[in-house]
């Protein structure tokens, strides 16, 4: 054999050396690879979509220029109108590409901010917002789990497209998102933060395995139902007994918990978490529909109840929604915030962090680090200006429900809190002083719309705002005469500094002016309860001067009567304490004054079924406690509205 054949024969040899090793070695690189998420587990990827495999192997040297021409030609189809056609090309474009961050957040934007406005309805344009939210979350995420570039965008859609202002069908995006929570989770409770966190800590603790592996593969996890059961035998007891009296028993009982659990939960509890986005109370019908009813609002098996749907909530972020929920409450304990997740600032705030938390080993200086603290600093920040989701009587509707968002006084500290921790870590990072941290103007902007909001409560609370003022003062090294003016002048002077307020602003002082009005109505100071309404129309007339039209107010009337009605039957909504006999006395003082009773004529019959069951529980007469208010029959024969219905 020739010397050439021999070295041939040995590079065969140790070209075989190194497969076996690499062979060996392979298991524990993937193993690693899970282990740090630097790639979506073991073959989920191959299992769940097969075609990548052969996309990504098929084209060798031509995927370039195929990839090329994909590109071009959506975006011509796009350009055409042929919106459909556009999305498939694209999802062909991201499987040639999944390890190309790049292209999931392209074609995510596309879909849901460049196509999404090509349509005009609104069943449309939430499909298209839907569907570049599905893209990021469920495909390029876990193709690229540690890509902050993605975590961001899905950050951003939550918090501008969906939560913000910009688009002109943004309640549509917060009423399908708060639906959708409402159902999946129910409302919070009305109270503290550490309430509102208590509430949520069973979905963190309930059994799941959150391994990237198990993420999708069912909607329920069935070892760990099996686990639940095991723990608690009367959860499953209980969970059997309602798939009989539903009439499910043919299903698997995994199926009937996946699929109908929530649903009868909402449409039959008597619970505030499903009752407030309801009007009337559930009425049982049928003899079966009577045996479901009975069994959700069984006061001994509650316990057994709160359980099965903390599981199932737990089960359904993880695997649905690709949320988890001990980082959803490690979130809310961190800050301190009581976060209501129907809300799509709360996503916002979700994902960013999440994103951080997951690659935390980027440089806070990185740029796409920096955008998502911004995110989640402007997240936080905007739940104090909507961070009350108040669902209302629909006036288009005579049995439906729509949200609004209020105020969240909550927040105001640990915002705050928030922006001086990220100030300090850009500070030695920059090694900069303080009041020279790139947060430095929208801090100080978020404290003087604090100051304005507190301003605007009443006494109480404007001894809270001298002390951000005087916080401001003495922390940023401020010039100018309107820093040294007095509270009162401070104030009045912000208002009107940029020619009118802005609308976050604006809704904020007008319902915390409103609230102080009728408190002091309660207490019998007509003067100051004249003051402080006084207050609130004047900073409406303020921004209603300049408004756009896509950004101007219903009537000053709505907001007196929405936040009259929140008093009279939840004040713990809006924050307010007041018990039975108080709204009683606030009931007769308007009415009696006769300046509140056309208030309380257009609100009577919406209020009166909830103030009867409550004045029922109390031991009090409904007719004495709350009649009739003056005028009501000539507005209900305005209407032409039947009359209140007896329950």
């Amino acid at each position: 054999m020739s010397r050439s054949r021999w070295v041939q024969c040995g590079f065969l040899a140790g070209a075989a050396v190194a497969l076996v090793i690499a062979g060996l070695l392979m298991g524990r690189l993937d193993a690693a690879g899970e282990e740090y998420e630097l790639v979506a587990p073991g073959d989920v990827v191959a299992q769940k979509y097969p075609q990548l495999t052969l996309l990504t192997t098929t084209f060798g040297g031509l995927r370039a220029p195929v990839v090329a021409y994909l590109w071009i030609k959506a975006e011509q189809q796009k350009q055409d109108g042929r919106l459909h056609d556009a999305m498939q090309l694209a999802e062909l474009i991201c499987h040639l590409q999944p390890r190309f961050p790049g292209v999931w957040s392209f074609q995510y934007w596309n879909m849901a901010w460049n196509m999404s406005v090509k349509t005009h309805t609104t069943e449309e344009r939430w499909l298209w917002v839907t569907n570049g939210m599905k893209l990021l979350r469920d495909r390029g995420i876990p193709y690229n789990p540690r890509s902050l570039l993605l975590y961001k965008d899905l950050a951003w859609l939550f918090y501008s497209k969906m939560g913000g202002h910009t688009d002109e069908m943004h309640m549509v995006y917060k009423q399908r998102w708060a639906d959708e929570m409402q159902a999946l989770l129910g409302a919070p409770p009305f109270g503290t933060t550490p309430q509102v966190i208590d509430a949520f800590r069973p979905v963190a603790e309930a059994p799941l395995d959150r391994r990237l592996g198990r993420q999708g593969a069912s909607e329920i996890q069935p070892d760990k139902l099996d686990q639940l059961f095991a723990r608690w035998p009367s959860v499953g007891d209980y969970a059997r007994e309602l798939q009989r009296r539903a009439d499910a028993g043919e299903r698997e009982l995994i199926d009937f918990l996946s699929e109908d659990l929530l649903d009868l939960y909402n449409r039959w509890s008597l619970e505030e978490a499903a009752a407030v986005a309801r009007r009337r109370p559930p009425q049982a019908g049928s003899p079966g529909d009577q045996a479901v009813y009975e069994w959700i609002n069984d006061a001994g098996r509650a316990e057994d109840l709160s359980r099965l749907l903390a599981f199932v909530r737990a089960q359904k972020l993880w695997n649905q929604y690709r949320m988890d929920p001990a980082w959803m409450l490690s979130l809310m304990e961190r800050l301190n915030v009581p976060l209501d997740w129907r809300m799509c600032r709360a996503h916002g705030l979700y994902w960013t962090s999440y994103g951080l938390h997951v690659c935390k080993d980027l440089p806070v200086g990185e740029i796409d680090s920096v955008n998502t603290d911004r995110i989640l600093l402007f997240s936080l920040r905007d739940m104090c200006f909507y961070g009350r989701l108040i669902h209302v009587p629909d006036p288009e509707d005579a049995e439906g429900m729509r949200i609004t968002h209020l105020s969240d006084w909550r927040f105001f500290e640990p915002a705050h809190q928030e922006h001086l921790r990220w100030a300090e870590m850009v500070r030695k990072a920059r090694g900069k002083d303080f009041d020279e941290n790139i947060f430095r103007s929208g801090h100080v902007n978020f404290l003087v719309a604090v100051i304005k909001m507190l301003y605007a409560g009443g006494p109480e609370t404007r001894q809270q705002a001298r002390e951000y003022l005087n916080w401001i003062k003495e922390n940023y090294d401020l010039k100018g005469p309107s820093w040294e003016l007095p509270l009162d002048d401070f104030v009045r002077n912000e208002l009107w500094k940029d020619g009118s307020p802005i609308l976050s602003v604006t809704v904020s002082q007008i319902t915390a002016a409103l609230q102080a009005a009728y408190r002091y109505v309660l207490e019998g100071d007509t003067q100051r309860a004249t003051d402080y309404m006084r207050h609130g129309l004047y900073v409406y007339d303020a921004y209603m001067r300049d408004a756009a039209r896509r950004l101007r107010l219903p009537e000053f009337s709505v907001y007196q009567t929405q936040v009259l009605r929140w008093m009279l039957v939840r004040p713990e909504a809006i924050g307010a304490e007041l018990n039975l006999l108080d709204r009683v006395q606030l009931y007769d003082r308007l009415n009696d004054g006769g300046s509140g009773s056309g208030m309380l004529a257009r609100l009577y019959d919406d209020v009166a079924p909830r103030l009867r069951r409550l004045c029922e529980r109390e031991g009090i007469a409904f007719e004495t406690a709350f009649p009739p208010p003056r005028g009501l029959q000539e507005y209900r024969e305005a209407l032409d509205r039947p009359a209140v219905p007896t329950d």
